[in-house]
């Protein structure tokens, strides 16, 4: 439909389009103007506000837009380099960068203690007193965002804003001050830092998690490695000779553990040892190694006191441990030609011998603990033993074992030595038949010596 105006209504009309928004509501009902200009007025005042309206969603999807942007970074980065270095720098940079606050503390809560992450154009601030600060602000709370402006304190040092969110292990927030505009934070701003921190939390979880696998299974394969390398310093077969019979067995309450035994041919003579490290796990077991491999160099080729000897392993030992771990050690000598055992027992259980399947006697000359003291003192002992002589050795594992919650003690074992002799898997089985748990409470090694 074509309109048609007459010069003057013409001239009015284009006049009137240009003038501003806020004076056409006053235009458009003046008797002077017709009709027909007042409806154009009208459309246009919609259209102004139609623009006003697309404006405002234009800004809004800009704002949706960065958000998409910035998850998207956290999320890629995180799984890209997996360190929550990085998350934090991106948080800092998505405050810094698209909301325009330069005064930021990135904080992050664990096991009740705050970790200030990131600090910037925070000043001279004292970080503990910061940190104690946040504790408060954040103290049962699971998810905040808020004004600071009912605390003083902060407020006077330049925050205005508080971010939190927690997950079941930590949680992570923000301190943030004015904007560089000088306004305040608006409605679609606190939206946008509320979500970019829920992703950072959780891009952090993530990491902690996958670098706590990952360090979990590292240790399996070390553990993995040093249980092999440690089964293989075990002795493989058993001593061949006319003299005597050896049985042993042991178990370690972890992958890897303290106990040992060994056993050595000498120039005129058969030594076996039974020792335990102070501790568990992979230490006591690198100990353990060492504790070993030094034994069985040192009694290799001696034919001498057995006093002498233990002087020298102490000395050796200690240079390894540097008093951070000890050993326990039983020494047992056997002497065929002689027909004489001798023992040395430093700081260790006292082993058993059992002569014609009634009595029970304890070797229990020695002296303390190896790798401890610098000075080392002690007395061998030493009997000529018979055709038939039986001899346990063994660890705290074993006199310490539980039985309806009580230890077996050195006593219990003395009947299970009488009960079932130099049958080593049978004492173990009775033991066992009465454990009660997931793990043995120590390392468990026993070893008999059936002399003839």
């Amino acid at each position: 439909m074509a309109l048609l105006f007459d010069e003057k209504t013409l001239e009015t009309l284009k006049s009137l389009l240009h003038c501003p928004p806020e004076e056409v509501d006053g235009l458009i009902y003046r008797e002077e103007v017709p009709e027909t200009i007042g409806y154009i007025l009208n459309l246009k005042r919609e259209n102004e506000l139609l623009g006003e309206r697309v404006r405002k969603i234009e800004k809004k999807l800009l704002s949706k837009n960065m958000e998409r942007d910035s998850l998207y970074d956290l999320t890629s980065e995180a799984f890209l380099n997996f360190h929550p270095e990085t998350i934090v720098m991106l948080l800092r940079n998505i405050v810094m960068g698209q909301i325009g606050i330069l005064k930021i503390i990135i904080f992050r809560r664990r096991n009740g203690e705050v970790e200030i992450l990131d600090a910037r154009g925070a000043g001279t601030s004292d970080r503990d007193s910061l940190a104690s600060r946040i504790v408060k602000l954040s103290e049962g709370v699971t998810t905040a965002s808020r004004s600071l402006e009912p605390d003083e304190e902060m407020v006077k040092e330049g925050f205005k804003d508080f971010f939190y969110f927690s997950s079941s292990t930590h949680g992570l927030g923000l301190l943030l001050g004015k904007k560089i505009s000088g306004e305040d934070l608006l409605e679609e701003d606190a939206e946008f830092l509320s979500t970019v921190l829920k992703q950072a939390l959780l891009m952090v979880d993530n990491i902690d998690l996958y670098r706590s696998n990952l360090e979990k299974e590292k240790m399996e394969r070390e553990l993995m490695i040093a249980q092999t390398i440690q089964g293989r310093m075990l002795p493989e077969k058993l001593p061949e000779n006319e003299y005597c019979r050896i049985q042993p067995l042991s178990a370690s309450s972890y992958e890897v553990g303290g106990d040992f035994y060994d056993y050595v041919e000498g120039p005129n003579s058969l030594f076996i040892s039974v020792g335990d490290v102070s501790g568990k796990g992979l230490s006591a077991a690198l100990v353990m190694a060492s504790a070993q491999a030094t034994i069985r160099a040192m009694v290799k080729d001696y034919d001498g006191p057995l006093e002498e000897m233990m002087e020298r392993i102490n000395s050796l030992l200690l240079s390894i441990t540097r008093t951070e771990m000890y050993c326990t050690l039983f020494l047992l000598e056997v002497r065929p030609k002689e027909r004489e055992i001798r023992w040395f027992n430093a700081g260790h259980p006292s082993a058993l011998l059992l002569r014609d399947g009634a009595e029970v006697r304890e070797l229990a000359d020695g002296s303390f603990f190896l790798g401890l003291f610098d000075t080392f003192s002690g007395s061998a002992g030493s009997l000529p033993f018979r055709r038939g002589d039986k001899i346990l050795l063994f660890t705290d594992g074993v006199s310490e074992f539980e039985i309806d919650g009580r230890e077996i003690g050195l006593e219990g074992l003395k009947d299970l030595f009488l009960r079932f002799g130099d049958d080593v898997e049978a004492i173990r089985d009775y033991l066992y038949s009465h454990f009660q748990g997931e793990r043995l409470k120590d390392d468990f090694t026993l070893l008999s010596v059936t002399l003839s």
